[in-house]
């Protein structure tokens, strides 16, 4: 399969590893984008009505938390082209498939990885609810596990 990686150091570090199964790249654009606006939305209170404004809030509601240090330029960069190539997919006419789609899961789990990253930074005085990286690590596990149900494979969860 092409998003095999050469190294199982390399692939242990994946943040999803399911992603590597989906061969549709309809849906590939879709549940990726569903987990970035998740992750946003529940750890960043990012609003917004698409991925591209949940960025803009979640980094404005991040920065302003964490003045010292701001949201990282290049995971903005790297979440807007997740962004931009989905909407591209879903609604221009004649943009059928992703034009390089080992780079857009690479993107996306280096995303996916810097933010669980920055969810260790988050503040949590200013807002008693934000949930902590402990929290994050195993919901995206339940997620993955999910995920991986409906791919076909039976998963046992202990909650």
């Amino acid at each position: 399969m092409g998003g095999e990686q050469s190294t199982q150091s390399t692939q242990d570090t994946h943040a999803l590893r399911w992603v590597y199964k989906i061969n549709n790249d309809y849906e590939l654009a879709i549940r990726l984008s569903k987990e970035l606006e998740g992750v946003l939305t529940e750890y960043f209170q990012a609003e917004g009505k698409g991925l591209h404004e949940k960025i803009t809030s979640g980094i404005e509601k991040y920065n302003s938390r964490n003045r010292g240090s701001p949201f990282p330029r290049q995971l903005e960069r790297n979440m807007r082209r997740l962004a931009t190539i989905r909407n591209k997919l879903i609604h221009e006419r004649g943009f059928d498939a992703i034009p390089d789609k080992e780079g857009f899961i690479t993107t996306f789990d280096e995303s996916y990885q810097e933010l669980q990253k920055l969810c260790g930074n988050i503040r949590i005085g200013h807002n008693h609810n934000s949930p902590k990286k402990e929290d994050f690590r195993k919901k995206m596990f339940q997620v993955k596990l999910q995920y991986s149900f409906f791919d076909g494979f039976f998963t046992v969860s202990w909650m």
